[in-house]
């Protein structure tokens, strides 16, 4: 009952079992005696096809084996466009795209949907898991005005309430959650202003005291002074590329624990220490010592791994542990970024996105360091040629494995004329996991989605239907968002894991979930910051493969404290609050 089968005038009702690719959809008024009887077959068959009304009828039928999305954005109630912009050639500005978010805004366990742009940015809270409400007026949001480009999610005064932060070219607004679904602007009472190019940001208790502290990372010096456009070759007129200008550097925010924010860039290590023209920020424990460390991803410049030494200090070890290059050793444009134990041997890697011709790569974590494994798992034939900017793990199939997600893009609206290879619009690029030893692309039988060109910036995951499969939310630039819900026919649990904190931690940000089943270990860390200028679901995804029982959970929450929890059958979400476990400990900290 969850893929598209399409009735196609004149005179030809489609109906297989398979792969059939969507057409054009008709009412059943319009069809004769003979196809009506057929069509009232298949309605008969199949009545959840009628919920999108005779304007749009779809019948649904099994999708094929393997991996299969619809995206369902406007019959969902997704309205935002952020082109076409009929603009030629893009500058750098045009070209920088924008982000996503899931989150439960509200706290009655539905993901809302968080988009942004100029002037403005939407909010659309999940009414039932199918439908969505643009509550962006009530909001509030509406009169925060900027050129919007990223967004975060977090809970940085501690009252339980998620809050946002947008950022964009030379604005930034702190959004607090005041309940009723109503956002007040508190960026300057906060300390905050933006300091240039602002682009990813990421909440995180970065010292383990509860209180979410702040990274916003920004891009480069971008003025009337800076050139606009440049030729890159046989008189073809473009946006110039990120080496024509001069990188900023992103900055850190201890939070005060009242509400405001103080810059310990200069004092935490950071300050003369990046690389500068910061695209994304993804936290994670990455040497497993209880300390939330962050990668930075940096566009055209060495990518900075920024190890978390306690009190506040960090020390950059992108090099010495590997991941400061790409895969031929240059400094990549590593626009986007996401952690996750891929070939689970209980250790967190590194996937990041780069500029056309050359490969993503991703970093398997060795313990002391990291190896460029896109190469031999074969990641490196097929991203070549893609500019790929948001990118997310996510068990597609809830077969145990984390699988890849690409949004692709040009910066270039002519880069066809550029160079004949590449093309400003590009598909969405999907990867499953082969049991961790490789990964194989499947994005031309995953559904129509995949079948689309698009300008894709933001991605962003989480189960919105709350159905057991992970969906996915994608900016594409050029036109509206893509709500990818996942019909994948699997026969793999799951499990989702919503922790809360004791106050004044109740997100939890920085908590790690571990459990083992016979020899096999998952392990993820909660952090919503990752992908590009985007932010995920709150609530931790395993995918279970066969196991149906989990005997017990253990958790690591941000202060420190271990606690383990009784699990049991699987296929649902469960709540761990701190405190409330059979069994606790604490992690030894500074």
């Amino acid at each position: 009952m969850d893929s598209v089968v399409t009735l196609v005038l004149p005179g030809l009702l489609t109906y297989a079992v398979g792969s059939l690719k969507p057409g054009i959809c008709v009412s059943t008024h319009r069809l004769n005696r003979v196809r009506r009887a057929m069509a009232a077959f298949v309605l008969w068959g199949m009545s959840a096809g009628c919920r999108y009304g005779a304007e749009n009828l779809t019948l649904r039928t099994t999708p094929p084996n393997g991996p299969w999305f619809s995206d369902v954005a406007r019959q969902s109630g997704i309205r935002f466009r952020w082109g076409p912009k009929h603009i030629s050639p893009v500058t750098a500005l045009d070209a920088f795209g924008h982000g996503c978010a899931f989150l439960d805004v509200n706290r009655d366990g539905l993901l809302d949907i968080l988009l942004v742009g100029e002037p403005t940015a939407a909010l659309f809270v999940n009414r039932n898991g199918s439908e969505f409400e643009d509550v962006s007026a009530r909001a509030g949001l509406t009169t925060v005005r900027g050129a919007w480009e990223g967004c975060a999610a977090g809970d940085y005064d501690a009252d339980g309430r998620v809050d946002l932060l947008l950022t964009g070219y030379n604005c930034l607004a702190l959004l607090h959650n005041v309940g009723g679904l109503h956002f007040n602007d508190t960026t300057h009472q906060a300390g905050l202003r933006p300091n240039g190019w602002c682009s990813s940001a990421g909440f995180m208790d970065l010292d383990g005291d509860g209180y979410q502290d702040l990274f916003i990372g920004n891009y480069v010096i971008y003025n009337d002074k800076t050139p606009h456009y440049c030729n890159l070759g046989g008189g073809v007129l473009s946006g110039c590329p990120p080496q024509t200008y001069a990188p900023q550097f992103g900055h850190l925010y201890h939070n005060n624990r009242n509400g405001t924010f103080t810059d310990v860039t200069g004092t935490s290590g950071l300050a003369g220490h990046m690389g500068g023209k910061c695209l994304v920020v993804a936290f994670a424990d990455y040497d497993n010592d209880g300390r939330v460390d962050f990668y930075l991803g940096n566009d055209g410049m060495p990518a900075d791994l920024f190890r978390n030494l306690g009190r506040m200090r960090f020390r950059n070890e992108a090099l010495s542990e590997g991941v400061a290059l790409g895969v031929y050793q240059q400094a990549q444009a590593a626009m986007g970024a996401d952690w996750a134990d891929y070939n689970r041997d209980g250790r967190l890697d590194l996937i990041a996105t780069k500029f056309s011709h050359e490969p993503v790569s991703l970093y398997r974590n060795q313990g002391p360091y990291f190896d460029n494994v896109s190469p031999v798992v074969g990641l490196a034939d097929p991203t070549l040629l893609m500019l790929s900017f948001g990118t997310k793990f996510l068990d597609v199939d809830n077969d145990g494995w984390p699988d890849l997600l690409f949004a692709n893009g040009s910066v270039y609206d002519t880069a066809n004329r550029i160079d004949p290879q590449t093309s400003y619009l590009e598909p969405l690029q999907l990867f499953m996991n082969v049991k961790g030893r490789r990964f194989e692309e499947v994005t031309k039988s995953a559904g129509a989605p995949f079948e689309r060109m698009i300008l894709g910036r933001g991605l962003a995951t989480g189960d919105f239907d709350n159905d057991g499969r992970v969906d996915a939310l994608v900016v594409d630039d050029e036109g509206g968002p893509l709500l990818l819900h996942n019909e994948t026919r699997t026969r793999g649990h799951w499990l989702e894991v919503e922790l809360r904190g004791r106050p004044p931690d109740w997100l939890a940000y920085g908590a790690r979930v571990t459990f083992r089943h016979g020899r096999d270990v998952w392990i993820q860390d909660l952090s919503s910051s990752s992908s590009y200028l985007s932010s995920s679901s709150p609530w931790l995804h395993f995918g279970l493969g066969s196991i149906t029982q989990i005997h017990s959970i253990s958790v690591r929450w941000p202060n420190g404290q271990w606690e383990t929890f009784a699990c049991g059958p699987v296929d649902r979400r469960i709540r761990l609050r701190q405190g409330e476990a059979k069994r606790s400990a604490y992690y030894p900290r500074e």
